[in-house]
């Protein structure tokens, strides 16, 4: 997660570029649960949704009843040719 206070300065997206690379250099499926609020970055980069579930915050310190959404998401890796 990108603190709030440096969300929305591609921060994340490069993080995220790293990680790319070197899971398509080795040819690895990459995948992520993410936040609904993540998502768009997730999928811009690829990422296609496989799953999604509600997780209770209440039992994690949040207030009675509060629950978060977390989608699951997988990518393949993607050939570069250097050429």
């Amino acid at each position: 997660m990108t603190h709030p206070d440096h969300q929305r300065k591609g921060l994340a997206s490069r993080l995220l570029r790293v990680a790319l690379d070197q899971a398509d250099a080795e040819g690895r499926d990459a995948y992520i649960e993410a936040t609904v609020d993540g998502y768009p970055v997730y999928v811009k980069a690829g990422f296609r949704e496989i799953d999604r579930f509600s997780l209770s915050l209440e039992k994690h310190g949040g207030m009675p009843g509060e629950k978060m959404t977390v989608v699951c998401l997988i990518r393949k890796p993607v050939s570069r040719n250097t050429s």
